[in-house]
């Protein structure tokens, strides 16, 4: 082949490669001097990004979300004044990178009601109706609880947070829902695949972000089930009987980390061999289940095997190429919709997230903007649950009492009730801020002595509280069980109330 210096010859060959529409294109160009032979470039072009997929998982995942959302924030009300209130543990910041809707009430009263307030995109979501702006005030609402108290989330309220994010970039209101039924948009049984493809990646992310940080001994040696077994405030319904049987931990905890390594892999060979899906999904599945039946961790046994819809289209998607014939302006048009800014948006968070989670797995502080960033979209993810080894210890809780007419009374029997454990097979959040004052945060200790002196001298007639001790009776599980140890994690002063 020969050619001007000067001149580009682009050779377009169109096929079709696995079943899915490539396109080929040689851009050639001369090496020297006029006369010599062409160089040619060969690009490949994935008609890919102009893909669509069906709509119907994506919208029973978008009313799975909204049942989710709805059950949490009615469970939530049993502690709501000892949560969300001045008077309880709720952080006072008014920080704008902890910008709570929460924070603009003093009053009991006025927090519940804008509490309430965030019934109404849940619902709208759950039906579909004004489904983008319910998806993205739903998601507003989560991380404004989250900035409000952060120390009663777990994992799967993060996992949440990220899943309404990302179904704002993507059309979950096609189908199935009010928008379609009111005539306020046209059913669609195809919807852009690119944002799903972000999900996608993020669901992906927490398996491989979870399996790489099991690096401890206890993983290494497949004791990891057992020790986390072993402390009582993890495990809960089968927990205790699986907890003896050694052999059988074992051999699930080595399952575990199969399932949790080979996640990401499996679902993204399946973008081009969908069969590749079937084992990573049924995996996931089988251990949430396990986790759900044996281990107090909170909705992240729900939300997870929820997030596995937006995998289940696999094998449906195609380009819209295949079919119509399309020019190409049209294909262009079709690439310059699915890079909409949106989705260069969602393209650089989704780079952030990762980033974010690379610093967790490193054990490094974020740097200030990125910390900004994903403390402020409530995308600050750290998934190393057990990681690098199980929980060592176990902690019970202990506050005694001095009150005004010298007796000794312990709080832990009346307002302070929620911080013993308990062998309930019910998850509550007190579980959460039980593993964080192991840590002994200032922040919680300052709110929790608080709380306790406002809500025991609150409405009594005889003697008041003067001050209280918690301690933490501290005991080492699994291989290595060692005597108790009794340690003081703070000292409250009780102010006297003016009555």
């Amino acid at each position: 082949m020969r050619a001007h210096a000067h001149s580009r010859l682009v050779v377009r060959d169109k096929r079709r490669v696995r079943g899915y529409p490539h396109e080929r294109v040689w851009l050639c160009f001369p090496l020297a001097a006029p006369g010599t032979e062409l160089r040619c470039r060969l690009l490949v072009y994935h008609r890919g990004v102009t893909a669509t997929t069906d709509a119907r998982p994506l919208a029973l995942l978008r009313i799975g979300a909204g049942i989710l959302v709805l059950a949490d924030l009615i469970d939530r009300l049993n502690d709501f004044h000892a949560f969300y209130t001045a008077g309880g543990l709720a952080l006072g910041t008014r920080s704008v990178m902890r910008a709570s809707h929460l924070a603009l009430g003093n009053d009991p009263k006025a927090v519940l009601g804008l509490y309430l307030l965030g019934f109404v995109p849940a619902v709208a979501l759950l039906l579909g109706l004004f489904t983008r702006a319910a998806t993205v005030a739903t998601f507003l609402q989560l991380v404004s609880l989250h900035h409000r108290n952060p120390w009663v989330d777990d994992g799967g309220d993060a996992v949440l947070r990220a899943l309404l994010f990302w179904l704002s970039f993507a059309d979950c209101g096609a189908r199935f829902s009010l928008d379609v039924r009111l005539g306020r948009r046209p059913r669609s049984d195809r919807i852009p695949a690119a944002p799903i493809w972000l999900l996608q990646a993020q669901i992906a992310s927490i398996y491989l972000a979870a399996a790489a940080a099991k690096t401890g001994i206890v993983w290494r040696e497949g004791t990891a089930l057992h020790e986390i077994l072993s402390a009582g405030d993890w495990a809960r319904g089968w927990g205790p009987w699986l907890a003896d049987q050694p052999r059988l931990c074992r051999l699930l905890t080595r399952a575990s980390w199969v399932i949790e390594g080979s996640f990401a892999p499996l679902v993204l060979l399946g973008a081009r061999w969908p069969i590749a899906r079937a084992p990573a999904l049924v995996g996931g599945v089988l251990l949430h289940l396990g986790i759900f039946a044996t281990m107090r961790i909170g909705i992240f046994s729900q939300v997870m095997p929820l997030s596995y819809l937006a995998f289940m289209p696999a094998w449906q998607v195609r380009s819209a190429s295949s079919q119509a014939p399309r020019t190409d302006a049209a294909w262009g048009a079709g690439l310059r919709a699915q890079l909409s800014p949106s989705i260069v948006f969602g393209l650089g968070t989704l780079a952030c997230v990762l980033a974010g989670q690379g610093f967790a797995f490193a054990e490094k502080p974020l740097p200030r903007p990125l910390f900004a960033l994903l403390e402020t979209f409530g995308l600050r993810q750290d998934f190393r649950v057990f990681a690098p080894d199980g929980p060592f210890i176990d902690v019970q809780f202990r506050a005694p009492g001095q009150l005004s007419d010298g007796r000794t009374v312990e709080l832990t029997e009346s307002v302070l009730a929620p911080l013993r454990t308990t062998q309930s097979f019910r998850y509550r959040r007190w579980h959460r801020v039980r593993t964080a004052l192991a840590f002994s945060p200032p922040a919680l200790l300052e709110a929790l002595g608080r709380m306790v002196c406002a809500r025991h001298n609150t409405g009594r007639d005889g003697a008041s509280l003067v001050s209280f001790e918690l301690r933490a009776l501290t005991t080492f599980v699994g291989q290595r069980a060692a005597p108790l140890r009794d340690e003081l994690r703070m000292t409250q002063m009780c102010m006297p109330l003016q009555r």
